[in-house]
Order: C-alpha cells, then sequence, then structure tokens
C-alpha cells in the first residue's frame, strides 16, 4: 500500500514541478512582452535590468499615462467649457492666453512616431481632411485619425 501511494505522491510532486516550472515560463514571458511595450525614451538605461525593475518601469509609464490622460481631458474640458467651471479662473489661464476659438495643435515627434493632436471648439468647422493631407505631402504616414 506504502509503494503504490509513494508512486502517486512522486508522480504529483513531478506534476507540481511541472506546472509551477511552467508558470515561471508563463510569467517570464508576460514580464518581457510587457516590458518591449515601453517605449524606448521611457527607460531609465540601456544596461539589463531585473525583472522587478521592468515591473516598475512599467508601472511608472502606465502612471504616466494615466495623468497625462487626465490632463489632457481636463484641457479637452476647459477648451469646450464643459466642465462646468467659470473660464477666466486660475486654472483657465492657459487657455485665457490663447484667441478664443482657435484651434490647440501639439506636435510631438518621438522617433519613428510623429503625434499631432488638435483640438478644436464643439462648434467649430474643421476640415480634418485638410491637416492629414497636409501631413501625407510632407511624408507622414497616417495610422490613426
Amino acid at each position: 500500500m506504502n509503494s503504490c501511494s509513494g508512486s502517486n505522491g512522486s508522480s504529483s510532486k513531478v506534476d507540481r514541478k511541472t506546472v509551477e516550472k511552467n508558470r515561471r515560463i508563463h510569467m517570464k514571458n508576460l514580464c518581457f512582452k510587457l516590458g518591449s511595450l515601453i517605449p524606448k525614451e521611457e527607460r531609465n538605461t540601456k544596461d539589463p535590468i531585473s525583472q522587478h525593475d521592468h515591473l516598475d518601469q512599467a508601472a511608472t509609464y502606465i502612471r504616466n499615462l494615466k495623468a497625462r490622460i487626465e490632463k489632457l481631458k481636463q484641457r479637452k474640458n476647459r477648451a469646450t467649457g464643459t466642465d462646468g467651471e467659470p473660464r477666466d479662473g486660475e486654472g483657465s489661464r492657459e487657455i485665457a492666453t490663447e484667441e478664443p476659438g482657435m484651434p490647440v495643435v501639439e506636435v510631438a515627434y518621438r522617433d519613428p512616431v510623429l503625434e499631432v493632436v488638435l483640438i478644436t471648439g464643439p462648434r467649430k468647422k474643421f476640415m480634418l481632411y485638410k491637416v492629414i493631407g497636409v501631413l501625407v505631402e510632407e511624408g507622414a504616414e497616417v495610422v490613426n485619425a
């Protein structure tokens, strides 16, 4: 009876080892994939880094993206006047320096990506295809519009 339970015990031990090994390999692959998603500009060092450092960099990058998204949402709300706050307050200083009704254009070049953010008012008729046409004429490839 002991010999039967002993063989089952070693079989389950091998199964647990295999499962754990596969789990570790899977986690390593996921961490590598996560690290490859972080842009080169956001990485702190060129040297090989540990898995823990990859996770820290990814978490920092995600926090920065969330902050940027929130900042852009607030800026959009201020520009469109949908934030419910008075437009002449301390928080709208950036918009107040610009002429009302003028579009806001942000251009960021991160090799090899050219990011163009265009913010206009909801009532402003703007021909986006003309902006895209100018970019294409200058040699840009439009991926998302």
